[in-house]
């Protein structure tokens, strides 16, 4: 081989080397990739979830207030009890009202008795006849008034007991009421004093909270309680006096209207 011819080849070789580079890293795309943190990303979700979960620390609200936080439920419990006072009171004094009308009637009674005894005026022509009339009159009308007497005292007494029970029940829910207010601001007050002397506010808002339950609870049931066994035991007194005193007026009526149509039949 020619040296010079080597030479020249070595050399032509050596200035094309740029111009391969250059080929090669024109071909080639540079992308630049985004970087992603997973563990920021993770970090900063934990950060809002971790917010959205807070929970008021029960300490902190409680003792910077001026008036109690269970002010409304006081309210509440004291809206209720009027409210139901009231409504059973209108509920027992209606049926009371009723019930003395329906069974306590009396003046039909004397009404009817009036009315036979004008017919039976008609049969009397003798004074046999007047005289047993008379004597009937006396026996109805007597009959008449006991039951009368009766009635009007069975009313007086079914009056009576109930406005007693149904006063009973005010005292009862008022004074059940005011044990659960009483209660609900002591345990608002020990709460306090709790969360001051340093208890964690956990365990001091679930005392708190218990004993407003157990309070809540001792009300509900007076509530849930009424005079109506009380009273319908009063209505049952009542409707079976009045039905007695019917019963023995007719008896009487019926004995001393037989001995009567003796005489006028004749």
């Amino acid at each position: 081989m020619n040296i010079k011819n080597l030479t020249a080849g070595i050399i032509i070789g050596t200035s094309m080397l740029p111009l391969f580079a250059y080929a090669t890293t024109s071909k080639t795309k540079t992308t630049s990739t985004p970087t992603y943190d997973a563990t920021a990303v993770n970090a900063s979700k934990k950060t809002v979830d971790t917010t959205k979960k807070t929970k008021k620390n029960f300490c902190t609200e409680i003792t910077k207030e001026t008036e109690p936080s269970n002010k409304k439920e006081i309210t509440n419990v004291g809206d209720k009890t009027t409210l139901q006072i009231a409504k059973e009171g209108k509920l027992f004094g209606d049926q009371v009202t009723r019930d003395t009308v329906r069974y306590g009637g009396q003046d039909d009674a004397t009404i009817k008795a009036n009315e036979v005894f004008t017919k039976l005026e008609a049969k009397a022509t003798t004074p046999a006849k007047k005289a047993a009339l008379e004597q009937y009159k006396k026996t109805l009308e007597t009959a008449l008034a006991t039951r009368k007497g009766i009635i009007t005292t069975a009313k007086a007494t079914f009056k009576q007991g109930t406005t007693t029970s149904i006063e009973s029940r005010k005292k009862e829910l008022t004074g059940e009421k005011e044990i659960v207010v009483k209660e609900m601001a002591a345990a608002l007050a020990q709460a306090k004093t709790d969360c001051t002397s340093g208890a964690m506010a956990t365990v001091v808002e679930k005392t708190y909270l218990a004993r407003i339950k157990t309070a809540k609870a001792e009300l509900e049931k007076i509530r849930n309680l009424p005079k109506t066994k009380e009273i319908q035991a009063q209505k049952d007194t009542f409707i079976k006096t009045v039905k007695k005193a019917d019963a023995d007026f007719k008896t009487t009526r019926g004995a001393a209207r037989a001995t009567l149509m003796l005489t006028l039949g004749k």
